[in-house]
C-alpha cells in the first residue's frame, strides 16, 4: 500500500548485516565489494530506497582514504548513494548495531 497524496513519508531504518567468515580478510577490497553488493541488493529489493548511512566500528580498514575514494566512485555509478559514514568505538555488543549482529551469529 503506497502513500496517499498529502500524507507525509515515514523514515524506515533497515539493517543489513554482512558477515565475512573463513579466511576472508577485513580490508578495503572486501569492504568495498560488500558495499557494492549491498547497493545492488537494496536497489533490487527496496526500490523506494535511495540513500545509505553506513555504520561501523573504528576498525583500521574503515579509516582508509582509499575506502573514501572508492565509496565516492560507487556513488557515481549507483542510484543508491552513501550519504553518511558513522564511526563508533568498538562496541563489543553494547549498541543496537552490535546487538543486531550478535543475534545473527
Amino acid at each position: 500500500e503506497g502513500l496517499k497524496p498529502g500524507q507525509p513519508a515515514k523514515r524506515m531504518d533497515v539493517y543489513l548485516d554482512q558477515i565475512v567468515e573463513g579466511t576472508n580478510a577485513q580490508n578495503v577490497g572486501t569492504v568495498i565489494a560488500l558495499l557494492e553488493a549491498a547497493q545492488t541488493w537494496i536497489s533490487a529489493n527496496l526500490p523506494f530506497a535511495n540513500k545509505i548511512v553506513l555504520q561501523t566500528d573504528n576498525a583500521k580498514c574503515y579509516q582508509s582514504n582509499e575506502l573514501r575514494l572508492l565509496i565516492g566512485l560507487l556513488n557515481r555509478r549507483s542510484p543508491i548513494k552513501v550519504v553518511r559514514f558513522v564511526y563508533s568505538e568498538t562496541q563489543d555488543g553494547k549498541s543496537k548495531f552490535s546487538a543486531s549482529v550478535c543475534c545473527r551469529i
